[in-house]
Parts: C-alpha cells; sequence; structure tokens
C-alpha cells in the first residue's frame, strides 16, 4: 500500500484529508498538534507536537518513507494574524521549510500538495480570479502563504521535487469551528430575533464544502510537478455574506434577522471568487452546493 505523510493531519481539513486517504487505500501517518493518539484505524501512525525532522524521521522508521506528502500545517485565520503577526509567521513558514528541507534528503521523489489561501490574491478582485493573478495580499495571514508558496517553488526548482499548491477558498462544513459559518450556526442554535454580523453583507465569497476541499488536495497529487503548478480550491460561485445568513436561516426554519453593523475587518477583500477554469481542465469538479452543504449542517445542528 502506497504511504502518505499529512502535516497538520489534526486540524479540520486535515482530518478529512486523512479520511480521504485511507478510503483511497493509503497508508496514513500524521503530524501536528493534537491528540497523543488517534481512534484505532483512522491512521497508521502520529506524532504530536512540532513538525520537526525528529518527529519525520520517527514516522519514515514506522512506516517508511513517503510516496506522497500532504501539508496543512500553519496559520488558517485573518484575524488572528492581523493581531499576532509574528505568531502566525511562525506556524506557517518554519513548519513548511522543516517539511521541504527533510523531503528534499529523506523522500525526494515524493510527490507533495500544500495547502495555500486565496488570501494571497488580496482584494483587488471583482471577477473570478484565475491562478494566474498577481498575488497581493492584503493581510499577514496572506502574505506568509504567499512566502510559503514562495519557499516551496525554491525547494521545486532547488531539487527537482514534484509539488502542486492548493490555494482554498472560504472552506466550511463539518469539524470546522473558527469560520463564519460556524459562527452563525452557534449564534443561530440560540434562535434569536437579531443577529448583528460585522461588514457590510455586500462582501462575496467562495465558499467550498471541506469534504471537496480535501478531495481537491489528494486529487492535485495527480498534478504535480517541478514546476509547481497552482490550483484554486473554490466552486467558482459567487455568494455574498448577506445571502448565505439568509440560506443558513432558512435552512434551519428559523426567522432570526440579520443586520450589519458597517464595519468591515482589516484584512478582508469585499470579493474573493475563483475561477474553476484549471480545475475544470484537470477534471475536478465540486460536488456539494452551498444550499446542500448548509442544509446538511443546519439538519444536523439546528434542525428541530
Amino acid at each position: 500500500m502506497p504511504i502518505a505523510f499529512v502535516a497538520g493531519a489534526n486540524g479540520a481539513i486535515g482530518r478529512h484529508v486523512v479520511a480521504e486517504l485511507k478510503q483511497r487505500g493509503w497508508r496514513v501517518a500524521g503530524l501536528g498538534h493534537g491528540p497523543r493518539h488517534w481512534e484505532a484505524g483512522r491512521i497508521d501512525a502520529w506524532r504530536t507536537g512540532e513538525i520537526d525532522i525528529a518527529a519525520l524521521d520517527d514516522l519514515a522508521d514506522d512506516l517508511g518513507p513517503p510516496e506522497l506528502i500532504l501539508n496543512l500545517a500553519g496559520g488558517a485565520s485573518v484575524g488572528a494574524s492581523v493581531v499576532d503577526p509574528a505568531g502566525d509567521l511562525q506556524r506557517t513558514l518554519p513548519a513548511c521549510v522543516t517539511l521541504l528541507a527533510w523531503a528534499a534528503a529523506a523522500a525526494p521523489a515524493a510527490r507533495q500538495v500544500h495547502a495555500s489561501s486565496a488570501a494571497v490574491y488580496g482584494d483587488r478582485h471583482m471577477v473570478a480570479i484565475a491562478e494566474t493573478a498577481t498575488p497581493q495580499p492584503v493581510s499577514p495571514y496572506g502574505f506568509h502563504k504567499h512566502l510559503q508558496e514562495q519557499a516551496v517553488r525554491f525547494w521545486a526548482a532547488q531539487n527537482g521535487s514534484s509539488a502542486a499548491l492548493v490555494r482554498l477558498f472560504s472552506v466550511y462544513g463539518p469539524g470546522l469551528h473558527k469560520q463564519l459559518v460556524h459562527d452563525l450556526i452557534i449564534q443561530l442554535s440560540g434562535r434569536p430575533e437579531q443577529i448583528i454580523l460585522s461588514g457590510s453583507g455586500d462582501a462575496c465569497r467562495d465558499w467550498i464544502w471541506i469534504e471537496d476541499a480535501a478531495r481537491l488536495m489528494v486529487d492535485a497529487a495527480d498534478w504535480a510537478n517541478p514546476s509547481v503548478p497552482v490550483f484554486n480550491g473554490c466552486t467558482g460561485r459567487a455568494t455574498s455574506v448577506r445571502d448565505m445568513a439568509r440560506m443558513l436561516i432558512r435552512a434551519s426554519g428559523g426567522a432570526t434577522a440579520i443586520t450589519f453593523d458597517g464595519k468591515d475587518r482589516p484584512g478582508d477583500p469585499l470579493h474573493l471568487v475563483g475561477s474553476t477554469e484549471r480545475l475544470a481542465s484537470a477534471g475536478y469538479l465540486s460536488r456539494v452546493s452551498l444550499a446542500d452543504g448548509l442544509g446538511r449542517l443546519a439538519h444536523g445542528v439546528l434542525a428541530v
């Protein structure tokens, strides 16, 4: 059976990536922060802690060198990066560089897929963004993801390793506990008469179901090569925050009124929607629409 290493395996997306790999018949080694052990059968080897050479060597001793490395480690919040930019950088870049250096020495033939973010594009786009757009990040989080991308390209150029980058847009779904959809569900669970959200409500996002994002991360291994191609992790469909909130309220069967305070948060673009042309050419299509995904979440958490 082929062997895959997943950095950041205990994160929300990481757990879905592990499940996707196991379903496809991979043996999976994971490392990152989280529990000292996983449920039996969910993963084949696990190390808790920082991503360092010793932990990677231990996993290779347990299972053998990987044929695939998926990197989902690092910061995951624009807001947190604004509050603590140095901490966000520390969570993102050193882990990636350690992984790249280790792979060059211990698993040079392994294909690599690194999770990046649509935040690298910035806020100057009012149409679907193609992967060829020039990165212009406006948050520390987006800047640090851009630095991570440059590190991946540097190591590929130096070592001829095969890699791909997936710029994830607005991921939502089960297990993800720190994004707008989850926060709104928590508030709606109390059946309030009114909820006040930040911003104008006009900001458009491209929401992708977490299982679709995980499937894309694994699929991207087939497209990895030394030129380090970039793929948008998106659906290509723009939905305003206001419309998304109304869809979730309808799915929950509630009647909560949504208002907005008009105060935009630093680092949040007005329009962040991706082009799917490159994904379609590669044969990938998202499976779960926003309406279906919100309905699943509402049925599981909010429905009477």
